[in-house]
């Protein structure tokens, strides 16, 4: 059988071995082309997270963040990467998604090899250090500043995921209630999403009529949240 996504009309039983086999191309292009589609594959395909894994150490730049990229999304099965992670900590460029990487792991023996990240200019670095940290058990007090600069001036994503961590720091993050309010008026929903459940785990009452007109104007997740942080903070 075939699915979407898998290349033309071979079934994945034989793209398999077609993309992992090019994964030992002398060509870095080949290599950087498979790597990308390896995505097509079941996670538990034979080889996969092997060829993921050898491939965060290849010679091309780009092969190594498509396999970073893919790493990332395993979490914790990623596990057997640790070691290759953390040398990539050291990649100006591919840092933060390393960190990301070893912060979904799980594994705390990362915490001093992130903690330097926390020093660098980059605030897209400094910021993934933070999250990593807080997703390792870190108190996230020392980090609500980098936060919110994630939440007021980041890429997309990040703003996503610095009102999560925020909402994890809970009622000591107080000082980002406002710029969380004004994230419930942003564009996306996900970040309107985020906002209200951090607002709610934060608990202070003057988010509570920016929530109010949220779950008014809302239907669907976003309004379910608004009104669950409202009653979290009533409470």
């Amino acid at each position: 059988d075939t699915r979407k996504g898998d290349l033309g009309p071979l079934p994945l039983s034989e793209v398999a071995p077609i993309l992992l086999g090019a994964m030992n191309d002398e060509s870095g292009s080949v290599r950087e082309r498979a790597t990308y589609l390896l995505i097509v594959l079941p996670s538990n395909a034979p080889g996969l997270k092997e060829a993921l894994f050898a491939a965060l150490e290849d010679e091309s730049y780009r092969v190594r963040t498509n396999a970073l990229y893919a790493v990332a999304e395993m979490r914790e099965e990623a596990a057997p990467a640790f070691d290759r992670l953390l040398r990539l900590l050291d990649d100006r460029l591919l840092a933060p998604k390393a960190a990301q990487a070893l912060g979904t792991i799980g594994d705390s023996a990362a915490v001093p090899a992130i903690r330097p990240l926390l020093e660098r200019e980059e605030p897209e670095v400094r910021f993934a250090a933070a999250e990593a940290l807080i997703r390792l058990g870190e108190d996230g007090v020392p980090f609500i500043s980098i936060l919110r600069q994630a939440l007021t001036s980041g890429e997309a994503y990040d703003r996503d995921d610095a009102a999560r961590m925020l909402g994890r720091v809970g009622p000591a993050a107080a000082a980002a209630t406002p710029d969380l309010i004004d994230a419930l008026a942003s564009d996306s929903e996900r970040l309107r999403l985020e906002a209200a459940r951090a607002l709610g785990a934060i608990g202070d009452r003057s988010a509570i009529p920016a929530l109010e007109k949220l779950s008014a104007k809302s239907k669907g997740p976003v309004g379910v949240a608004a009104r669950r942080a409202i009653e979290k903070i009533r409470a």
